[in-house]
């Protein structure tokens, strides 16, 4: 893989083609039998030549991307659509970054007019807060911190698989 041609603005994520360091993770994980957090950081710093440790390790990023791969949600990719976690399954057995994409996919597939990052990031936080509202429920984050930017663009590259049945 490599980082030769045009990145635009849309599929640009912390300096690199967002779309090569999703599949070029995704096929560390398949074809090379890699863990995720290796393949995410291998991807960014030998592939795509990224510079920031920061950057290509961050965890809310990696982990909305991670869920989104593990519930068939990235098109191209092996993993079955899942229809059957809910996003309390998805807090407890994947990560609450993992709610913000997947909530973030939701909202984009029902909006009949282009929505922009931040608008999307307060629709995230209300439908987070509607869902977990119960006494020891966590809190959202206070600000977008990556996962709901990488579905956000995701999307808008028509690289989200849509679910049949909707």
């Amino acid at each position: 893989m490599t980082n030769n041609k045009q990145t635009t603005k849309d599929n640009t994520f912390y300096l690199v083609d967002l779309t090569d360091w999703v599949y070029g993770t995704i096929e560390k994980v398949e074809k090379d039998g890699k863990k995720w957090n290796d393949a995410w950081w291998d991807t960014y710093k030998t592939d795509l030549e990224g510079t920031s440790e920061d950057s290509g390790k961050k965890g809310c990023p990696k982990n909305g991307t991670k869920t989104l791969y593990k519930l068939g949600r990235i098109q191209g990719a092996k993993m079955s659509y899942d229809t059957t976690s809910s996003l309390r399954d998805v807090l407890k057995n994947h990560s609450k970054n993992g709610v913000y994409s997947l909530l973030a996919i939701d909202i984009l597939s029902k909006q009949t007019k282009r929505i922009s990052l931040t608008g999307l990031w307060d629709e995230v936080k209300k439908c987070f807060e509607d869902e977990f509202n119960m006494d020891g429920d966590p809190k959202p984050a206070k600000t977008n911190q990556g996962a709901t930017t990488v579905a956000y663009k995701l999307w808008h590259l028509g690289k989200i698989e849509k679910n049949e049945n909707e």
